[in-house]
């Protein structure tokens, strides 16, 4: 049987009253490129997708404000500002785009579940891993409505 650490347990017990450095700063960063990606790619299809492009421009301002949230997510476990970089704009087709777009929803949709239970954040998260499925069924049906009905 081990002894008792009290550095360790100071670390559980940040765990689980949600507070210290849950977040690992690049996990937040990589969160954040990943919210701009996204805002991209649907700003740039609602000029490429006829008849879709209230419903694209309004999942890139979702997108948009999810990354506004990480930053500030990120700004006040660091103190500093996060330096991410603004994505290119993607030349794929629009299916290839959309095909990027879902897996892209999923992944943020599993990474906001993950961190819904937090005490600080987890009602933030939770509430854009709902925004993120509901982008995740949008592409869906864009993908399925492509060519023609």
């Amino acid at each position: 049987m081990q002894g008792y650490d009290p550095k360790k347990a100071a670390q559980v017990w940040q765990r689980v009253q949600g507070t210290g450095q849950p977040e690992q700063d690049g996990e937040l960063l990589s969160l954040i490129a990943a919210e701009l990606s996204a805002s991209a790619a649907y700003l740039a299809l609602s000029k490429r997708i006829p008849g879709k492009e209230a419903a694209l421009r309004a999942m890139a301002e979702e997108e948009a404000a999810h990354a506004a949230c990480l930053k500030g997510i990120y700004l006040l476990q660091t103190g500093q500002r996060p330096a991410v970089q603004s994505p290119q704009p993607s030349q794929q087709t629009p299916e290839a785009a959309l095909r990027r777009c879902y897996a892209g929803e999923l992944g943020s949709i599993h990474a906001y579940q993950q961190r819904s239970g937090m005490a600080q954040y987890g009602h933030i998260f939770a509430q854009m891993a709902l925004q993120e499925q509901r982008h995740s069924r949008t592409v869906l049906e864009l993908l399925g409505n492509l060519g023609g009905k």
